[in-house]
């Protein structure tokens, strides 16, 4: 899990979009140790807001693997990051035979 320390809700807002690569290889590694190590929940990253002393935490189930993965999987292809691509690929398949 990953803890970030921002000010207020905007800031995560603005985090989560200039921060789209960093996001995306995080939910592939988080599903890739859940595979490993048999986890079907995990939290991926913790933002702690200092304006209102508040804790936002996103938090990733079993259930949302493969739309978060097709999801990731979009967003390489346009950036033509095909290994990465052949990475999802081989994890949804064993997400497949999971099942």
């Amino acid at each position: 899990m990953v803890k970030k320390t921002l000010k207020n809700i905007e800031e995560v807002s603005i985090f989560l979009v200039n921060e789209r690569l960093y996001i995306h290889n995080l939910v592939v590694e988080t599903i890739m140790d859940c595979l490993i190590n048999g986890d079907d929940n995990r939290v991926v990253i913790e933002f702690t807001m200092t304006d209102n002393d508040s804790v936002f935490r996103v938090n990733m189930g079993s259930k949302d693997w493969k739309e978060s993965l097709n999801l990731s999987l979009d967003y390489f292809s346009l950036n033509d990051n095909f290994e990465k691509c052949i990475q999802i690929r081989e994890l949804l398949k064993k997400i497949d035979e999971k099942i």
